[in-house]
């Protein structure tokens, strides 16, 4: 296993998403979601702490650009994962403020509050619209 940061919060995550499909009061929704986000992790390559990017001049301790862009299985008012009509995920892409981020709204597992000021906002502006007719 790779020593660095992302690297570590990336397989707790993952076997954070195991043990709650090995749980038996979990919902099949459930767990198809922690299956869909263990793949989506498993997708992502850690940046090596010392090639993170840093701005110039930024003598404030912070690293630069640390967004991604990833998937997130909408939920309904009672925090169930939503299934389209072919029993799939309904999912969509949205831009996460860092891993760290990512990582918390797979373990919270309730509807996203999207926004800037809590790290998620989705990559097309009418998916909000979306989430919130399930989430009603």
């Amino acid at each position: 296993m790779n020593g660095n940061y992302e690297a570590i919060i990336i397989n707790r995550a993952i076997v954070f998403c195991q043990t709650k499909i090995a749980r038996p009061e979990i919902s099949e929704a459930e767990k198809k979601a922690m299956s869909f986000y263990m793949e989506e992790l498993q997708k992502i390559s850690p940046c090596p702490d010392d090639q993170k990017f840093q701005k110039p001049y930024r003598r404030i301790g912070g690293h630069g650009d640390t967004e991604i862009i990833k998937p997130y299985v909408i939920r309904d008012r009672e925090n169930n994962p939503v299934l389209r009509p072919d029993g799939k995920l309904r999912t969509i892409d949205c831009i996460f403020k860092d891993l760290a981020t990512y990582i918390h709204y797979i373990q919270n597992g309730k509807h996203a509050s999207f926004g800037i000021q809590n790290g998620i906002r989705p990559l097309n502006p009418y998916d909000i619209l979306l989430a919130e007719h399930y989430s009603r």
